[in-house]
């Protein structure tokens, strides 16, 4: 289990240095790759140092949750850095679009095809009365 821990701990060590390394050119995707694989990683390692402490005795546990919160904190700082660049990304991806481009884009959509319609029955219900046991008969409908 403690090298579990250690392999999801140097996967945190990875993925906040490749974070730390990203440039605004990076793409929306590539933020949001990163992003979701810390918080994964993240969750991954919070469990296995759940399970990891349980198993520790007090001296070996204080320094554990010392390295613990040292990696949780780095990955926490990465996760808020990958939001704030996705967030930065997409307003200056919004802010390029003007009104005629999304008239263009709307127009291009292809009209549903009638055979691709489906029809369905005409149910006729009766206005709610107040009688709670025709809700009953709704039911059957």
């Amino acid at each position: 289990m403690k090298q579990r821990n250690a392999r999801e701990r140097e996967s945190i060590t990875c993925l906040v240095t490749e974070v730390g390394k990203f440039t605004d050119t990076m793409t929306l995707e590539d933020w949001e790759y990163y992003n979701d694989r810390l918080r994964y990683t993240l969750g991954r390692l919070t469990s296995l140092d759940d399970e990891v402490h349980k198993l520790l005795d007090d001296s070996e546990y204080d320094a554990d949750l010392h390295k613990c919160e040292e990696y949780m904190e780095s990955a926490k700082c990465a996760v808020l850095r990958t939001l704030r660049h996705r967030g930065r990304h997409l307003v200056t991806s919004t802010t390029n679009v003007t009104l005629t481009d999304a008239c263009k884009t709307v127009a291009m959509v292809a009209p549903i095809a009638p055979s691709a319609m489906i029809k369905l029955s005409l149910i006729k219900v009766k206005p709610f009365s107040g009688d709670i046991d025709m809700g009953a008969l709704l039911r059957a409908v």
